[in-house]
């Protein structure tokens, strides 16, 4: 494969480029825009590879960090669950993830977007439909231990 001048030019910036310092969990957090406690959530349900360098005590956080709670954040801002977030990066960290991959996951998860709000969508009638019937200003007393019947009103 052959390198454009431009990748060529981006390629030596990068290995030129100086090692920034790790940094720390509160700036972890801080960058992210997520508490501290995610973090370490996130560390304990292992969505964060081990921050530690071999041998040493302290965590040491670097730019793929900030990248990583990002893309969780966004992943639970659409509706996937911890778990479903869990498998994506882990067949990212593993085998690689691929757009038809994404794609189906993303397929799923719109299915069942469309099943909650199908049933919400029947909650709202039938709650609409017990409003209507009960008359708006009627002292009457409604036996509520026969569950929310609208015949109760009528």
């Amino acid at each position: 494969m052959v390198q454009t001048q431009e990748e060529k030019s981006v390629a030596a910036e990068v290995r030129l480029a100086p090692t920034l310092p790790g940094m720390t969990i509160s700036e972890l957090a801080k960058r992210s825009g997520v508490p501290l406690d995610t973090i370490r959530y996130y560390e304990r349900r292992k969505l964060l590879p081990d921050p530690r360098p071999r041998g040493k005590g302290y965590r040491d956080y670097d730019e793929s960090y900030v990248r990583r709670v990002t893309l969780i954040k966004q992943a639970k801002a659409l509706g996937f669950t911890l778990t479903e977030i869990e498998g994506l990066l882990s067949q990212a960290d593993t085998k690689g993830l691929n757009c038809g991959d994404l794609r189906a996951r993303g397929m799923e998860k719109l299915a069942d977007l469309d099943a909650q709000i199908a049933q919400l969508q029947q909650f709202r009638h039938d709650l609409a439909d017990l409003v209507e019937r009960c008359p708006d200003e009627s002292d009457r007393p409604c036996d509520v231990s026969k569950g929310l019947d609208p015949a109760c009103c009528a």
